[in-house]
């Protein structure tokens, strides 16, 4: 059984590196080795200066920190509202706590192209379109987080809590010097899910922004398409170098995170 399963992830991790070996592939030859026939995925020779090019095409490096400062901002805004409305829902006596709970989840069941006229509207009014506040803030605000959290906080011991609530700690207190240090696995495992989320965000940067200052790298990567026409070996260079940062940080977080069978938590 244990072999049967270690061949299955062994194949599962073949199939899905497949696309990112074949994009370092492409972003590694020139234009006419792309589609020579037959098709090679060892390039001769590799063309590292691709990369290079790829930054004089477009303003990559702007593009890159912007994905950054607004991913990392908007899952900053996310967790800290997460842990704070999950605890409240789940340890805090609120009249009709339950009800207003459900109602807060099932907004995951609602389509995210639902609230983007809402949403844009509201960011017209305040005139935060094609502004980082706008970017970041509506983003910021979502069901899963807090329901994740909160399934996390059902399940922690309510009895430490309420030992370091007689040794003095207020709530808050009791959150994040007790609870919150003993729930980090779920912690990182939800910040790295936020920040790969909001990194990989394409439709609402591209609702919310006109200039080219504020793009992320979704959107560059798109202009970058169209900027190239068909050297594709440019935009899978492009598409490469957008993958670092995120891999980057699942790397360093690998560590703290541990999926289940079922995929139903991370610890």
């Amino acid at each position: 059984m244990i072999v049967l399963r270690n061949l299955l992830a062994v194949a599962t991790a073949v199939v899905v590196s497949v696309p990112a070996i074949w994009m370092l592939s492409t972003a590694l030859k020139g234009p006419d080795e792309i589609f020579a026939q037959p098709l090679s995925l060892i390039p001769r020779p590799p063309r590292w200066e691709n990369f290079g090019e790829v930054w004089t095409v477009v303003p990559l490096a702007r593009y890159l920190v912007n994905s950054f400062f607004i991913a990392s901002a908007i899952t900053g805004l996310e967790v800290t509202f997460g842990i704070l409305a999950a605890y409240a829902f789940v340890r805090l006596p609120l009249p009709g706590g339950r009800a207003l709970f459900a109602l807060f989840v099932a907004t995951l069941f609602l389509p995210g192209q639902v609230i983007v006229i809402p949403n844009f509207v509201l960011m017209r009014l305040i005139g935060w379109v094609d502004s980082y506040p706008g970017l970041i803030v509506p983003p910021a605000c979502t069901a899963f987080t807090t329901y994740y959290l909160g399934q996390q906080f059902r399940i922690f011991p309510r009895e430490i809590e309420l030992a370091a609530r007689v040794d003095g700690c207020d709530p808050l207190r009791a959150l994040g010097l007790v609870v919150l240090p003993a729930l980090r696995p779920a912690l990182v495992a939800i910040v790295v899910l936020a920040f790969v989320a909001q990194w990989n965000a394409f439709f609402w940067p591209l609702v919310m922004t006109s200039s080219e200052s504020l793009r992320t790298i979704t959107l560059g990567l798109r202009y970058l398409a169209d900027s190239v026409g068909p050297r594709y070996h440019l935009v899978m260079a492009g598409s490469t170098l957008a993958t670092l940062p995120p891999l980057f940080i699942f790397l360093l977080a690998q560590r703290h995170v541990r999926i289940n069978v079922l995929g139903v938590g991370l610890r």
